[in-house]
């Protein structure tokens, strides 16, 4: 099962402001007929191809036995099975793989990052779907909603 990644405003104002000032600069550069506008040509269509790669190839995707993640050139695979904690949350997207600040945090007890941040687009039925998968966390979470921690 596939689940589109949320955008959140900060990083859509990125993505489009960078190719913008790239744009600037490729004007201003030919305006002042330097050869430097090449240079900035060439770096507009880099920051380009970077920010359609980032934006339409980003999934997160419910394999059979992991959470497959992939932002552009980046990408995870999170095992059910170390999967020991889920849940919502709000946080800037630093550095993990969120692109929005409405998060589901999903901890680890194995690994390098033992924390891992995405932002689907319906995090209610990404968190219910991938709790499915996740047998052994039914018992745990059934005991952190009978208390309030």
């Amino acid at each position: 099962m596939r689940f589109k990644v949320k955008k959140g405003m900060l990083v859509k104002l990125v993505f489009l402001v960078i190719p913008l000032i790239f744009i600037a600069l490729a004007v201003i550069f030919y305006l002042e007929q330097t050869e430097d506008y090449m240079s900035a040509v060439i770096g507009l269509l880099t920051v380009v191809l970077v920010d359609l790669i980032f934006l339409f190839s980003s999934v997160y995707a419910l394999k059979e036995d992991y959470l497959y993640i992939r932002l552009g050139f980046i990408f995870k695979k999170v095992y059910y099975e170390h999967i020991i904690a889920i849940e919502k949350d709000r946080m800037l997207p630093n550095n993990n793989f969120a692109m929005s600040m409405d998060v589901v945090k999903i901890t680890l007890n194995k690994g390098f990052m033992r924390m891992v941040a995405i932002s689907p687009e319906d995090r209610d039925v990404f968190i219910q779907e991938l709790k499915s998968r996740c047998n052994h966390l039914e018992s745990r979470t059934k005991i952190e909603e009978d208390f309030d921690w």
